[in-house]
């Protein structure tokens, strides 16, 4: 039977080592997946929130692109609404000084500018002071404004150098920051692209790590079968875990398990009947558990796959957030503008959960005080009872009274005090009251005068805005009369070319008179060199007819030769005459034609003069454009300043309105204090005499207690009581008043110190805003002065144009003579029209930009002015409307700070939209110089810019392929992410399939424990009820002394068996193992071992007899003096055995072995080791 059990035992004990071994790989597994699954959820979000990073990366560059894009276009509406104001400004400009004046404010300017612009030599500058000397002096005598004026002018010029200075600086450094933006912004883009390049590499890593999770999971499913079928087989054959070398002690032990069966159905059936009630409650509580554990599973199972719908979700809202982005932002914008209003009531929420909170404690205070007047109120009930059991304390609680009587009339005292400390209060309050009214009708004084100097200013601002707008269409009048004159003087340089071509030819002519000159020269010496040959001739004729020819012959011959020589004479003069007047004719034809040479070369002389001095004119008069602009510019500025002190003149209306609501309000809440503390006295003088009377009341009681008899006590008593209960009552009602009225004093106190606060800090305001009246007053003097330079600056431009008039009437008549215009004219002209139509469409951009800022504006003071209507509706409470009006007047400050910060920001991109618009200008008139150079290199320009662009477009369009490229390789990657999600679902699903499979066998593993655990608490059970029987050191010594005193040469295998398990049972000493020389080598060879006598074998077995043995040794016995005081120490402290005798069974406890094994060893293992002791042997 124990051979039987300890084999049980042991087949239980590989049972529970193989179910932990296997839980421990199977929990090892699941750890191992469901981390790695973290890992790739942890990854997963790690992707998407890169991609989040990105896209809002994109979205703030874009939001960055889109704010640059509306200041743009907010300058373009400010420069529209500035244009539009200074157009009114001159159409209500009119002129209001006198002539003399002006043309001499005109020449100051004209000087000044001169000076500063012109930079001429330093004796014209020494001769200019001195003409502005004389002309002071002589203005000193008419006028003392004009020097004080020319100072200001030299001032204003020196400012508006440096301030050109910091704004080329300030564009140059905006220029920087603008292209270091741009660079960090396209790093950025290039490191987004490396790191979606990184996260696909990543990704496609991960779907390989996936794709190993799942062989892992096949792997750890046949595992989880084959598991199954091991414990399939166990549970078929239950001793089959028995080692192969324990196989042929089997068959000997078969009959052993057999009556080991048989003893332990015995014991099934006593303990079936004790256990089946603990073995159904604990199938009950580990149902439960096991329910516990099936929602758990499942609630994980149902959080698995919400993650992986999460995730397959997310991976399509990636995709769907990419394309609704753009609309996610302007929606945020206006969500955003929500949230301000929100947070502004929120905050009033907050204030009004603050008053709340302190009315709670208040309530707490309250309630505090109740429970006190409660507890008094029992205190005053067992008073009575006493006074009901006792005569003696009627007369302490009469002298008690007494006490309450003087504690009363103090109370008294201090309500006089209190109540002349009110009187005096009231009297502080209706002096504030009258100070009140009196500073706010100086206040309302104050407002009328300053409605009325806002009423003249508004006239002055009415007039000023007529008269710019007329300065306006002057300054426009002008612009087209240099247009006029640009055309003009481009239709003279027309006429130069004509000129120079007429002078070229006139050279050509000259030339050719020349050569005909030298040729009749030429002709003149041949005929002189013929005349002088003719007369020498003559000669030699004459001398020859001399000697040939007679005297009379002679003679006639003299005469003929006389007439022929006359002929000769009279032909050679008219030849030479001839000669002479061609010569003459020539010469004056030369002589004229030289001068007409001379004449033209001194007429274009002249016009280049004069081109120049209309280039020189026309410089200056776009420099007094320019000047007339800042001066615009600064008149425009002006009109802000106006437009601020009257938004500041309108917040001091609503403040003065508010503060005068406050007032009213205050005088009603003065009047409900004035009501309320009379009924306070009425009550009072009430109590007081209510009081007086029971004090008589009181007294004549105790008179009447003096004479009557103790049989009306009680009546006395009650009275008393009831009389008691009243004063008590009165009293804390009179408390809870004083109190009341006490807090609202106070309260009504720190309400007047708040309205003398806000009193001054208006009357502060009323002096900034005087200050900010004699401001615009002094600006109104300086648009005044800035009006009568512009009249002066029209004067000059006025005579500019009779100039220009003039200059364009000898162009046109110039131009009449000349010829038609070239081919480059037109080209010209039509450039000319194309910059002015692009110089249109920016102006047209501008405004419509400061429209849209002047809208948003509105909108902005719409929503201020709505802001102000619901804080003025919601002012319910006295500590509220403080609270609130100090946040409106924090908001309004912080929207001042925005406003003025906006406005400076709009003055510098102003200023640098003028700054443009000069630059625009220097760049026309340079244009107009350089576009002859540049109609030759424009072609060229053209062809390389379509190079350039078709190559611009081809790079494009090359990156566009491989954006689709990569958006190609990205949806891949999506799809891969995808089919890796499935995977990790499929996994899922694994799991859940393993953890039910996991839960089924810890449910069967369950049940076997707990067959264990209830087999375990029967043989605890058992061994209880036998331990103590055996005293062990009895048994040990006969034992002992019985094999000591035996035949110790014959042992055999059986007795050496049995001599061990005493030995081991009943815990030997080496002492006792010498005694029965158990350590002692045994010389017996194995023939004497197998052929040895064994007279014991065929009747029973070894382990019966031992049994056997026990069972005899284990009878009770008579004999109960021999046991120790150890023994009966160690029975006391253990539960009392049943009546009923059982056989012993051994327990579970640790027995000690041989050397050769550990003490902490069960019996099963004790058995099998003494086994194959035998079996070796």
């Amino acid at each position: 039977m124990r051979m039987k059990e300890n084999l049980q035992e042991e087949n239980d004990d590989l049972k529970e080592e193989n179910a932990k071994l296997k839980k421990q790989s199977r929990n090892q597994k699941q750890d191992e997946l469901q981390r790695k699954l973290q890992k790739l959820e942890a990854d997963n979000e790690l992707l998407l929130r890169q991609l989040q990073e990105s896209r809002r990366f994109v979205a703030e560059a874009e939001e960055k692109s889109r704010e640059d894009m509306e200041t743009c276009q907010k300058l373009a509406k400010i420069l529209e609404t500035y244009e539009k104001q200074v157009k009114d400004l001159k159409e209500q400009l009119e002129p209001t000084n006198v002539e003399n004046i002006h043309q001499e404010y005109i020449k100051i300017l004209t000087s000044n500018i001169r000076r500063y612009i012109d930079s001429q030599e330093e004796e014209e500058e020494e001769k200019e002071e001195k003409e502005n000397e004389e002309q002071t002096s002589t203005l000193k005598n008419d006028n003392s404004h004009l020097e004080e004026f020319r100072n200001h002018v030299e001032n204003l010029l020196k400012s508006l150098q440096v301030k050109c200075k910091s704004l080329e600086s300030q564009l140059i450094e905006a220029s920087n920051e603008k292209t270091q933006i741009l660079n960090e912004k396209y790093e950025e883009i290039e490191k987004l692209i490396k790191n979606s390049e990184e996260l696909s590499q990543e990704e496609i890593k991960k779907t390989g790590i996936i794709k190993e999770l799942e062989a892992e999971i096949k792997d750890l499913i046949g595992s989880n079968d084959i598991l199954l079928t091991e414990l399939e087989t166990y549970k078929n054959s239950s001793l089959q875990t028995i080692s192969e070398s324990n196989e042929d002690n089997m068959v000997l032990m078969e009959t052993d398990l057999e009556n080991a069966r048989e003893r332990i159905k015995e014991l099934e059936g006593i303990i079936q009947t004790t256990k089946e009630q603990s073995e159904y409650q604990e199938l009950i509580n580990s149902f439960d558990e096991l329910k516990i554990d099936l929602d758990r599973v499942t609630n994980e199972r149902d959080l698995l796959k919400e993650k992986i719908s999460n995730l397959e979700a997310d991976n399509e809202d990636v995709k769907t957030k990419l394309e609704n982005s753009e609309y996610q932002l302007s929606e945020l914008k206006f969500s955003l503008e929500d949230l301000e209003a929100t947070k502004i009531k929120i905050e009033t929420l907050l204030q009004e959960n603050k008053e709340l909170k302190v009315q709670r404690m208040n309530y707490v205070d309250l309630n505090s005080e109740v429970h006190a007047i409660k507890e008094r109120f029992l205190n005053e009930e067992n008073l009575r009872h006493q006074l009901e059991i006792d005569l003696k304390a009627l007369k302490e609680k009469l002298q008690n009274a007494k006490m309450t009587e003087t504690s009363y009339k103090v109370q008294l005292d201090a309500l006089n005090n209190e109540k002349l400390s009110l009187n005096q209060q009231r009297s502080h309050l209706e002096n504030a009251l009258q100070g009140s009214k009196d500073a706010l009708e100086k206040y309302e004084k104050n407002y009328t005068e300053l409605l009325q100097k806002y009423d003249a200013i508004l006239l002055r601002c009415e007039e000023l805005n007529r008269k710019l707008y007329e300065k306006e269409n002057e300054s426009l009048s002008i612009r087209d009369q240099l247009e006029t004159v640009q055309k003009a003087l481009e239709g003279g340089q027309e006429l130069t070319n004509q000129l120079q071509k007429q002078l070229e030819e006139l050279q050509i002519q000259n030339d050719h008179m020349a050569k005909e000159l030298h040729v009749s020269m030429e002709t003149q010496d041949h005929l002189r060199s013929h005349l002088v040959e003719y007369e020498s001739t003559l000669q030699k004729n004459e001398s020859i007819v001399q000697q040939s020819v007679p005297n009379e012959v002679k003679n006639t011959n003299n005469e003929e030769v006389q007439c022929k020589e006359e002929k000769l004479e009279n032909n050679q003069d008219v030849h030479q005459e001839a000669i002479h007047l061609n010569i003459s004719a020539n010469e004056e034809s030369y002589h004229e034609l030289f001068k007409k040479y001379e004449s033209m070369q001194q007429d274009y002389e002249d016009l280049q003069r004069k081109f120049q001095e209309k280039k020189f004119e026309i410089e200056i008069f776009q420099e007094e454009k320019q000047r007339i602009q800042k001066l615009q510019d600064e008149n425009e500025s002006l009109s802000q300043k106006l437009q601020i002190s009257m938004q500041s003149q309108n917040d001091l209306e609503q403040s003065l309105e508010s503060t005068k609501n406050s007032l009213v309000e205050y005088k009603q809440t003065l009047q409900d204090f004035q009501l309320n503390h009379d009924l306070v006295l009425k009550q009072c003088e009430s109590k007081e005499q209510k009081l007086l009377e029971v004090k008589n009341n009181y007294e004549e009681q105790q008179n009447q207690l003096d004479l009557e008899p103790k049989e009306n006590d009680k009546e006395a008593i009650n009275k008393l009581e009831e009389q008691i209960r009243e004063l008590t009552n009165s009293r804390a009602e009179l408390i809870s008043l004083v109190t009341v009225k006490h807090q609202e004093s106070l309260r009504y106190h720190q309400e007047v110190q708040r309205l003398s606060e806000l009193l001054t800090q208006e009357t502060l305001k009323f002096q900034q805003l005087e200050t900010k009246l004699v401001q615009v007053g002094q600006i109104s003097d300086q648009i005044a002065r800035k009006n009568q330079e512009i009249d002066q600056l029209n004067d000059e431009n006025a005579s500019l144009k009779e100039k220009c008039d003039i200059l364009t009437e000898k162009l046109l008549e110039e131009q009449s003579k000349a010829q038609l215009p070239t081919d480059k004219e037109v080209t010209l002209s039509k450039q000319l029209e194309r910059l002015q139509s692009h110089l249109v469409e920016l102006q047209e951009h501008y405004t419509q930009e400061l429209l849209q800022v002047e809208q948003k504006n509105a909108a902005l003071q719409e929503r201020l002015a709505d802001l102000e209507q619901r804080e003025k509706t919601s002012s319910n409470m006295y500590t509220s409307v403080s609270i609130r009006a100090n946040q409106q007047v924090e908001t309004l400050q912080n929207q001042l700070q925005l406003m003025t910060n906006q406005r400076d920001e709009l003055l510098k991109k102003i200023s640098e939209g003028e700054d443009l618009n000069t630059r625009q200008a220097v760049a026309l008139a340079n244009l107009q110089f350089v576009l002859e150079q540049f109609q030759k290199d424009k072609e060229n320009d053209v062809l390389r810019a379509t190079e350039r662009i078709r190559r611009q477009i081809n790079v494009e369009k090359q990156s566009q392929e491989e954006l689709k490229n990569e958006i190609d390789t990205l949806k891949l990657q999506l799809e891969e992410s995808k089919q890796g999600l499935q995977a990790a679902s499929r996994l899922s699903d694994q799991l859940e399939m393993s953890k039910k499979q996991n839960m089924s066998l810890k449910e069967e593993v369950t049940q076997l424990q707990q067959r264990l655990s209830a087999a375990e608490k029967s043989l605890q059970d058992m061994t209880s009820q036998t331990d103590g029987k055996i005293d062990k050191s009895l048994i040990r010594s006969l034992i002992v002394g019985f094999l000591s005193s035996g035949n110790t040469n014959n042992w055999n295998k059986d007795q050496n068996q049995l001599l061990k398990l005493i030995a081991t049972v009943l815990d030997f000493n080496q002492q006792d193992h010498k005694k029965v020389k158990l350590n002692t080598p045994q010389q017996i060879s194995w023939l004497n071992s197998l052929f040895s006598t064994q007279p014991n074998m065929s009747q029973e077995s070894l382990s019966q007899a031992f049994v056997k043995f026990l069972e005899n040794e284990s009878k009770p016995r008579e004999v109960v003096s021999l046991l120790g005081t150890d023994a009966s120490n160690e029975n006391s402290k253990k539960p009392t055995p049943s009546a009923s005798p059982s056989p012993i069974v051994l327990n579970e406890m640790v027995f000690p072995t041989f050397a050769d094994f550990g003490q902490n060893r069960n019996s099963s293992s004790i058995l099998k080791d003494v086994l194959k002791d035998n079996v070796n042997r």
